[in-house]
């Protein structure tokens, strides 16, 4: 016999305030635990799959389950799986068989998914990794996208195929991004100053198409929970999936060939023209400068949600692929102690950057209604940028690349903006190699384990020192100059003993602690290696980007 699942009844569209309801209660905690997938539109979120220890437990709790009679699974099924052989012993491996024998028995009727009279008396958490379990391998049927976790948020999703995602995609071009890094050229922190790393230097592979779908989801969790209109819904969600969709080839370290020419948020509008546009538009109702002015910052409170978004997303990614990258003693004492920092952190609270359940709108402003999430969250993305995205030793690869050899192409018309546009990091690492002579990655990365890295206080002090190099015959040099500053977002609203205030209002010895650690202290950095990179001679279109570079920055030869 066969049972209606409670979570079959209906697929709501984008969200009418009738819908609010249920989600609006959730919280990042709740959403990571929830016994039945919530659907939105094309969206199914859903509880994160169980660690091999929770699973053990789960099983070890149906096994008991079962010889207590508190549920009653068909012997067919029990002696298919092999629990009545006497040699039985792993309760994960039973586990792992009923979700199966789950997932086979919903699969029969897709449309309908029908769960089997056999999980009645099942706890929650077991009902849960069952549903959570097929929803993301047969519930679906041809998804566009399964994401099982976005992490340190209570966040995993899955995407249909169908309508609202897939026509933002299709006409955004989307797909482009996923063979886009989201970090760009960003490595491990292995280039030191003295001492010489005994480590080969790694990129982080996540892509900027996962980073978009992540701000999607956030975005649309946002805004259920701030009751936004049909409309006001449409512009957060397509803002969300396309802000990134003019990232060039090399994402962030191509930018350094010209930070204003490829700017994705200044230049959003040029995407919003064409055919493909104007249907988008049209069914879904929406207008080119609305939707502009929230990709802009200029969009009120749809900015604010759209920014929050963002950031959370890639805290979340850029966390988890910091704290899995694991390399040897060569780590600089900084960094271990950073990394130490982060785990400490996320030990203590594990969905820092869920912070998506403790935001109101108030005066089209986002105002937090838990002070210390937000210190929780700010302080993760300040170590972020100190041990990662500002960190000396993890950014030779990134500028070798954008000071010296994608700027000398766009600057002699080899690579013009357009190609960057259309082309993925593949493309991009062609033309690259061909400046090289061979492979960038090999030669690099063997160049980026004994580069060096000097810290100056000005250009003018780092200038001078770079001068001296080229005399000693340093063959590759370049600077990496950090002209402004990023935002610690102390400057958010939150809820402060009934009273809205800026969090360094609410918070002065917080906010003053991670402004100190986004902080820079010596904001130019003079990178140069001691061979030849990959310790053969340079080729002469390798020569020209080097010579290339030391004219425009004025340099004696």
């Amino acid at each position: 016999m066969l049972e209606q699942s409670r979570f079959s009844a209906g697929r709501p569209d984008t969200p009418h305030p009738e819908n609010y309801a249920r989600v609006s209660e959730l919280t990042a905690r709740g959403l990571s635990e929830i016994n039945e997938p919530y659907r939105m539109d094309d969206m199914v979120f859903v509880s994160q799959l169980p660690e091999p220890a929770i699973l053990k437990r789960i099983g070890k709790e149906i096994v008991r389950q079962i010889r207590a009679g508190q549920v009653t699974i068909p012997e067919e099924i029990l002696i298919r799986i092999g629990f009545r052989n006497p040699q039985f012993k792993s309760p994960d491996r039973l586990a792992y068989d009923l979700a199966r024998e789950y997932s086979n028995a919903c699969s029969e009727d897709l449309r309908r998914q029908i769960e089997p009279a056999w999980i009645a008396g099942l706890n929650p958490e077991s009902l849960r990794f069952f549903r959570t379990n097929h929803e993301l391998g047969e519930g679906s049927d041809n998804p566009l996208a399964i994401v099982p976790k976005l992490p340190f948020t209570g966040i995993g999703y899955l995407i249909e195929n169908r309508e609202f995602t897939r026509n933002v995609v299709d006409t955004f071009n989307l797909f482009r991004l996923a063979r886009i890094r989201k970090l760009g050229l960003l490595h491990t922190a292995v280039v030191k100053e003295a001492e010489r790393p005994r480590v080969a230097s790694q990129v982080f592979d996540h892509t900027c198409y996962l980073h978009s779908l992540d701000v999607h989801a956030i975005a649309s969790l946002l805004g259920i929970r701030s009751r936004l209109t049909p409309e006001q819904m449409a512009i957060l969600r397509v803002a969300a999936l396309s802000h990134d969709a003019l990232t060039p080839a090399g994402g962030d370290t191509v930018k350094m060939i010209d930070r204003y020419l490829f700017d994705e948020d200044r230049h959003y509008p040029e995407l919003l023209v064409g055919p493909k546009w104007e249907q988008l538009r049209r069914k879904l109702s929406i207008s080119a400068d609305d939707l502009a002015q929230v990709v802009q910052s200029r969009g009120g409170a749809l900015s604010g949600l759209l920014d929050l978004a963002d950031k959370s997303a890639y805290v979340a990614r850029d966390a988890e692929a910091l704290l899995n990258r694991r390399w040897s003693g060569s780590d600089t004492t900084d960094v271990a102690q950073i990394r130490n920092a982060v785990e400490r952190l996320l030990m203590r609270n594990p969905l820092a950057a869920g912070i998506w359940d403790s935001v109101e709108l108030s005066d089209q402003r986002v105002v937090f209604t838990d002070p210390k999430r937000l210190q929780d969250f700010l302080t993760l993305r300040a170590l972020l940028f100190r041990g990662l995205y500002y960190h000396a030793g993890a950014r030779f690869l990134e500028g070798i690349v954008g000071q010296v050899i994608a700027r000398y192409l766009y600057e002699t018309g080899q690579l013009s903006r357009a190609d960057l546009l259309s082309m993925d990091d593949s493309g991009l690492e062609q033309r690259v190699d061909q400046v090289v002579g061979r492979s960038f990655f090999v030669t690099m990365f063997g160049a980026a384990d004994e580069a060096r890295v000097e810290s100056f206080d000005s250009l003018a002090a780092a200038t001078a020192r770079e001068e001296e190099l080229i005399r000693e015959g340093r063959p590759v040099t370049f600077v990496d100059e950090f002209k402004g500053v990023t935002k610690p977002g102390t400057h958010f609203w939150v809820q402060d003993k009934g009273n809205i205030k800026p969090f360094t209002e609410a918070s002065p010895r917080a906010a003053q602690h991670i402004q100190r650690l986004i902080n820079i202290d010596h904001p130019v950095r003079l990178y140069s290696t001691i061979e030849p990179p990959g310790g053969e001679p340079m080729s002469s279109e390798f020569q020209k980007a080097i010579a290339a570079y030391r004219q425009r920055r004025g340099l004696l030869e």
